[in-house]
């Protein structure tokens, strides 16, 4: 069943509710009110027949006598004309000795018990009975001379009229009801087709979307910002997340390929060259180090990529004390040898213990070395420093490492941390570069709960900051660490 449906199902459901209790709460308030005015009427009449016979009876010395003797008057009340309110009055003893002219040859009934109820306790009596298959409401008061009941004044009322009102209320409030139910359900339908028309389009642009595989595509919403406008605004940006992972898709499946299909095709030319006879002794040497060389560049790539699909599977990074400084005296003394014409130095070098993953932070600082010495020209110059510094949020181990390389255009600087991104494609490739120390750098300092800032000029230089916090600061792992 369509949310449509099952909003106007319950919006019926509950308004059907409201509806049964509303005619209930009518039906019960005017019924009482109109069976409680008709016991109030025919108690009053009947109060006032017992009353004026009593008076009667006051001034005779034998009222039962009179009774049966004497013709009784009933008191002269216009009510008593009208045709639906009848009056009896009987002796003690039952005998009827006089009654309204509407009642023509019936009479009002009255039971042996509620004849003896009425004598002995002294108290009128209300009850209802039929009459000719009609309901009737009537009262038996007892008549009084002194202290002795001598009599029982009798009124009833036809209740024919008050059914036929309350028949005629049940139809109306019924009909009415349904009425009522029928066009707010129409109503209801209506208004929830309209409100979700938006989820309709989201639902049509999206499989769309699945079937031209047209990530391109957005939501064009034009309503308010509801909630229906913010799910419509949250669709469009993650269809724009989507779109932008999958060309970072193609993008590392293409780099991957160029990368991976260059050594191989210098390892297979290589390997031909070597099938030749003709091949002397000192060419087979150069040719199998190259062919080693290659190897050894695929073999890096295989482990940097490796190393980039734990940090997007969320695999955890130790958490140790790091003598920082320590660590970076290392990271000098290997990369000493790599040099290669350029001059590397230590700067100032601050005590500071971090809490991390010693072989990944050093991986991390031998990535920003490498990257520092391959794009600087023989005789420049790259700076170690290791400062301890704070801010508002704490204190920081700052290690940076400054260049006197070629630099790096603004426009550039955005995307150095992408995956095979290269500012100087031939050039870094050349030099055996993957294309992923920067990457994976990134990430490892986001698993220390740190980061990576840049500044570079062009034809001056670059200085890569790593900011880690210090001591036994939050370690975040791979989870935190955003996953590019």
């Amino acid at each position: 069943m369509s949310i449509r449906a099952r909003l106007t199902l319950w919006y019926a459901a509950l308004l059907a509710v409201l509806l049964v209790a509303f005619d209930v709460a009518v039906y019960l308030a005017l019924s009482r009110n109109l069976y409680l005015s008709a016991d109030r009427t025919i108690t009053a009449r009947a109060q006032e027949v017992s009353n004026a016979i009593s008076q009667v009876l006051a001034a005779r010395a034998d009222p039962a006598s009179y009774l049966l003797r004497e013709r009784v008057v009933l008191p002269d009340i216009d009510v008593f004309a009208s045709p639906e309110m009848y009056v009896q009055v009987l002796t003690a003893g039952g005998q009827l000795v006089a009654k309204s002219e509407n009642l023509g040859d019936q009479f009002l009934p009255l039971s042996n018990a509620t004849l003896d109820q009425v004598l002995e306790g002294g108290e009128s009596l209300l009850e209802t009975t039929l009459a000719r298959q009609s309901p009737l409401r009537q009262i038996s008061a007892p008549i009084w001379f002194g202290q002795q009941v001598v009599g029982v004044a009798q009124v009833g009322r036809s209740l024919q009229d008050i059914e036929d009102t309350l028949r005629q209320l049940r139809n109306l409030l019924l009909a009415g009801s349904l009425a009522g139910l029928a066009v707010a359900t129409g109503v209801g339908s209506l208004l929830a087709r309209r409100a979700l028309h938006p989820i309709d389009d989201i639902t049509r642009t999206a499989n769309s979307i699945i079937e031209a595989q047209d990530l391109g595509r957005r939501l064009d919403h034009r309503g308010p910002p509801d909630e229906v406008g913010r799910l419509a605004s949250t669709f469009n940006r993650m269809l724009a997340r989507i779109e932008g992972l999958f060309r970072s898709q193609q993008s590392f499946i293409a780099d991957v390929s160029h990368e991976l299909r260059s050594p191989l095709t210098a390892v297979t030319g290589h390997l031909d060259l070597l099938a030749r006879e003709e091949c002397a002794g000192t060419q087979r040497r150069d040719i199998l180090a190259t062919a080693r060389g290659e190897t050894e560049r695929m073999a890096r790539l295989v482990a940097d990529l490796l190393l980039l699909a734990q940090a997007d599977a969320g695999v955890r990074l130790g958490a140790e004390p790091v003598e920082l400084d320590t660590l970076l005296l290392e990271v000098y003394r290997q990369s000493k040898p790599l040099a290669q014409g350029v001059q590397l130095r230590l700067g100032q070098e601050d005590q500071a213990l971090v809490t991390g993953d010693p072989d990944r932070l050093k991986q991390l600082l031998l990535n920003l070395v490498d990257n520092a010495l391959k794009y600087t020209p023989e005789g420049g110059t790259v700076t170690l420093d290791l400062e301890r510094v704070s801010d508002a949020a704490g204190e920081w181990a700052r290690v940076t490492v400054t260049d006197t390389g070629i630099g790096i255009p603004a426009e550039e600087l955005p995307r150095i941390f992408e995956r095979f991104y290269r500012v100087d494609k031939a050039r870094s490739r050349a030099q055996g570069g993957t294309g992923l120390g920067l990457s994976i750098a990134q990430w490892i300092a986001e698993a220390h709960g740190g980061r990576i800032t840049v500044a570079s000029e062009v034809g001056q230089g670059s200085a890569f900051t790593l900011w880690l916090p210090m001591g036994g600061a939050h370690h975040r792992g791979t989870e935190g660490a955003e996953k590019r």
